[in-house]
């Protein structure tokens, strides 16, 4: 249980490291590729502007005279030019074949109404096939308009860096991901080696505490145990008293009928007297549940409850189960009822999947509501059989089924009432149970789930619950389905 508990922490410590990594690398991406396309994208304007510096200069005659000859050298360099006079008439095009798009109308109409270049990227030809960079600005001569110069040229080779340099950050970004997965999982495993041996130094703690505090507890419920005794005994026979007995084996109390009546005399006293014993057992016996049951985690957290898989009879043992728990469901007013499939055999240990299935059905009564159901389902599936327990019960906030299996926690205690105490024919003896270390019901400390989790792991199964606030919880447990072969 530990085992899986830690490398679930590993992952997700693995996860965020890598989350926070990629979502870095794609910013930093992200920020490389708009920082380079400004750069390209003003190298081109820088392009177009010089090359508009120099046309200009050789333009007079070409207004002047539409016939003339002059060759402005306008396709330099990739860069083609367009003039225009003022009505938009195209007077030369240095483009050696016509594109649609070309000359662009709308920055003509921009540059004359601003009265400054315009540049902008539009695409031209046939369906916009080619991206071109367009620089329009007007010629004047003496502050007169005498026409308009429309410069342009194809972005396709700064398409292309753009491209390398894309595929350059997806190679750089893929590989940092990469280093990303290999040192968050070394880094992880470094961060954990403290968590994990203050989790096995508590884990030993607990364990120790539980194994050495079950026997003062069990003498103590001894003692206390004698007490009722002798006061029940009392109460049934006022002639007899109780008085110390120094010379008793075990130094505690005992009757006697000394000449004089002594000790506790009035039948008042003795039933309140009885009743404070009566409370110290439930107590005891609590106390006891508890330390079986932090016994348990701790032997469950150190993998020292697993056993070579047997096979078990699990429609038969759950029919058990349910024939034990049938006057307890009625003392809750509750109707019990199970839906088996025939001859379910599951590979595990018996006695923790019985521990298992009175955890959870103990919790389906115990938060269930008056005249409410259990229903028990019982289905092979593929490799798996498929136990659920659904109740009609108080069921689960959608906030704590994260925390459900959490030690401690017991979710909306405000609605939690106690179980009816099972009466002996209700329930299986303790021998049946004690006697593996497992105990019958929980002791409402919030630990249930957690070990019913855990004896889940250990039987290589998994557990899920499904809840409505109101309607009603159910637990869903798959174990693997014995073979013919097995």
């Amino acid at each position: 249980m530990s085992t899986a508990l830690f490398a679930a922490t590993r992952r997700r410590l693995v996860l965020w490291n890598i989350a926070v990594t990629g979502v870095i690398i794609v910013a930093f991406a992200l920020a490389a590729y708009f920082v380079a396309n400004q750069v390209l994208v003003g190298e081109l304007d820088e392009q177009l502007a010089g090359r508009a510096k120099i046309v200009q200069p050789l333009l007079d005659n070409d207004l002047s005279d539409p016939d003339h000859d002059h060759d402005t050298d306008g396709d330099v360099s990739g860069v083609f030019l367009v003039l225009l006079r003022n009505d938009g008439t195209v007077l030369q095009d240095s483009l050696n074949q016509k594109l649609a798009g070309i000359p662009n109308m709308d920055a003509v109409h921009a540059t004359l109404a601003s009265g400054k270049p315009d540049m902008r990227t539009v695409d031209v030809g046939a369906n916009g096939a080619v991206e071109v960079r367009l620089r329009t600005e007007r010629i004047t001569r003496g502050g007169v308009l005498v026409g308009v110069l429309q410069l342009g040229t194809s972005t396709e080779p700064y398409e292309h860096e753009l491209h390398m340099l894309v595929l350059v950050l997806v190679v750089v970004g893929a590989g940092g991901l990469v280093l990303a997965l290999a040192g968050g999982f070394f880094l992880a495993s470094r961060a954990l080696v403290p968590v994990r041996a203050a989790f096995h130094h508590q884990r030993d703690f607990v364990a120790d505490a539980s194994h050495e505090l079950r026997t003062p507890l069990m003498l103590i419920r001894a003692d206390v145990d004698v007490l009722g005794r002798e006061l029940r005994a009392r109460r049934a026979s006022p002639s007899r008293v109780l008085v110390a007995s120094e010379t008793s084996s075990t130094g505690g109390l005992t009757l006697e009928t000394p000449d004089a009546p002594v000790g506790i005399q009035a039948s008042g006293q003795l039933d309140d007297q009885i009743e404070l014993v009566d409370d110290a057992l439930g107590e005891i016996d609590r106390m006891t549940r508890l330390l079986k049951e932090l016994l348990l985690l701790a032997r469950l957290d150190a993998g020292a409850v697993k056993t070579a898989p047997q096979p078990v009879a699990l429609t038969e043992q759950l029919e058990g189960l349910v024939k034990q728990l049938h006057r307890h469901a009625e003392a809750s007013s509750l109707t019990l009822n199970a839906h088996l499939e025939p001859n379910l055999w599951v590979m595990g240990n018996a006695d923790h999947l019985q521990q298992l299935w009175l955890i959870l059905l103990d919790n389906a009564i115990r938060y269930n509501q008056p005249g409410g159901s259990i229903t028990l389902t019982g289905v092979s599936e593929t490799h798996q059989v498929k136990v659920s327990i659904r109740d009609t019960g108080i069921g689960i906030a959608a906030a704590d089924l994260p925390r459900l299996y959490e030690r401690f926690y017991r979710a909306d205690k405000a609605h939690s009432r106690p179980s009816p105490a099972p009466s002996e024919s209700s329930v299986a003896s303790p021998g049946e149970n004690e006697a593996h270390g497992l105990p019958l019901t929980g002791s409402g400390a919030g630990l249930g789930l957690a070990i019913a989790q855990g004896i889940v792991q250990a039987q290589a199964g998994q557990i899920s619950v499904q809840s409505t606030p109101g309607e009603g919880t159910t637990f869903t447990i798959r174990l693997p389905l014995r073979t013919q072969q097995q």
